[in-house]
């Protein structure tokens, strides 16, 4: 995002200029941030501590008019919704009047439960577990949770496999982002039949004419349904309709890039009509691994996103370093990025995961954080992906330095951050 000069108007507004900037400076500062001795997680030594939040004192919000206009913006959007309810303005998200940010995990495995005769994908998740895991996420500082409200998970069934995932959630103060459907069909496949690519076809008219792996409803139908189920309920942060959404005419095949974005901002636009007519409430995000695959490849990203919805996301593997910045590829449209899966192997491709190999993480993903939401490019990190157990592949364990990365990341997803982020404008 271009930040543009805070205009001077007399002594006072350049003094209140210099102070928001360090201020901002102390805030964002480069995420290396020292332990806390009263932390029992294991911390990498990541050099400079990060600032102490800042209050939002009257004075600062008087300075300077975008900070006024950034909380005028907010209260507007909240009129008519429920408390808790996330909404945009701009780039950036507000809840109950104020600028918000998140920091959290992906674990697709939370809706899984054999215990209770339903689908299961990545092992079973007992109500107990479930709990502690949220309750472990809460004490590291986690505001936001990705995770699979798959049909194979429900279908037939109640809704008692997202129920306890909302419900252990809210305990916590975790918002939800219930992630749709799988591009890949991992974890889709109902009763364990063969995954299928979603294809170009799939994407013109499949998710509305036909129900796939024989469960009970189309695409269409089932999100209508879950939508209107959950419809207001602030546990949810917002809808996501797909994860990795892209267009080949079949899994490794041909992509024809003109008709493929066009089939996909065709099912975005109509999929974020469907759901806000069952939800009327909550934001929809569409879910792509970003610019690079079939169907949103170079200014096609941006013209996907320029419809209905009202998120953009982006998923990143790839090694460190990291860029110095990100930028929003959505801020011509003014709309808010995040980044729905960031991950680093546990063994940097070493081969073995050690401290060693977990500390550098660490200070991969400490300089990641701050390349996305320090340049206000970004306004929420998800990690890839939580882990109950040890840090292996691209999990990360409760114990694992890089968990303890999200405690030290207050500051930059404070309001007072973001106030400042924009007033910089």
């Amino acid at each position: 995002m271009k930040v543009k000069d805070i205009p001077s108007r007399g002594s006072s507004r350049v003094w209140a200029a210099a102070v928001l900037a360090t201020a901002l400076m102390t805030v964002v500062g480069v995420l290396m941030g020292v332990d806390s001795p009263a932390r029992t997680t294991p911390q990498p030594t990541l050099g400079v501590a990060i600032g102490p939040r800042l209050p939002m004192a009257a004075g600062h919000r008087g300075l300077l008019t975008p900070v006024d206009a950034l909380q005028r913006a907010a209260q507007q959007a909240e009129l008519g919704m429920p408390p808790g309810i996330v909404r945009t303005v701009g780039t950036h998200f507000v809840v109950d009047g104020q600028p918000w940010r998140f920091l959290g995990f992906n674990d697709y495995k939370f809706t899984s439960q054999t215990y209770a005769a339903g689908f299961t994908c990545g092992g079973q998740h007992s109500d107990s577990e479930l709990a502690a895991d949220f309750v472990a996420m809460h004490q590291l500082g986690v505001t936001v949770v990705r995770t699979w409200f798959f049909q194979s998970f429900v279908a037939g069934r109640d809704w008692s496999a997202f129920d306890r995932v909302l419900a252990a959630a809210g305990r916590n103060g975790i918002r939800v982002i219930p992630v749709l459907a799988n591009q890949w069909g991992s974890c889709e496949n109902f009763n364990h039949t063969q995954q299928q690519y979603k294809t170009l076809g799939w994407y013109r008219s499949g998710y509305a004419d036909h129900a796939d792996y024989g469960m009970p409803m189309s695409y269409a139908d089932y999100a209508t349904a879950v939508a209107k189920h959950y419809a207001g309920d602030s546990r949810i942060a917002f809808w996501q309709l797909m994860n990795e959404a892209e267009a080949l005419d079949s899994q490794g095949g041909v992509c024809h890039e003109q008709a493929a974005a066009k089939a996909i901002r065709s099912f975005a636009d109509h999929m974020t009509g469907v759901v806000k007519a069952a939800d009327p409430y909550h934001l929809v995000s569409l879910g792509t691994s970003g610019d690079g695959h079939c169907g949103i490849s170079d200014g096609d990203y941006e013209f996907v996103h320029a419809g209905a919805v009202d998120v953009c996301e982006y998923h990143d593997y790839t090694a460190f370093p990291a860029p110095a910045a990100r930028s929003n590829a959505c801020a011509g449209l003014q709309k808010p990025l995040f980044a729905g899966e960031r991950g680093f192997k546990a063994d940097l491709g070493s081969g073995a995961v050690t401290p060693d190999t977990l500390n550098r993480r660490a200070r991969y993903f400490a300089a990641d954080i701050q390349a996305a939401l320090g340049s206000d490019a970004c306004q929420g990190y998800l990690i890839w992906s939580w882990s109950e157990g040890r840090s292996v592949s691209f999990d990360v364990s409760r114990n694992d330095p890089a968990a303890g990365l999200i405690q030290q990341s207050a500051g930059l997803v404070s309001p007072e951050a973001v106030y400042l982020a924009v007033s910089g404008q």
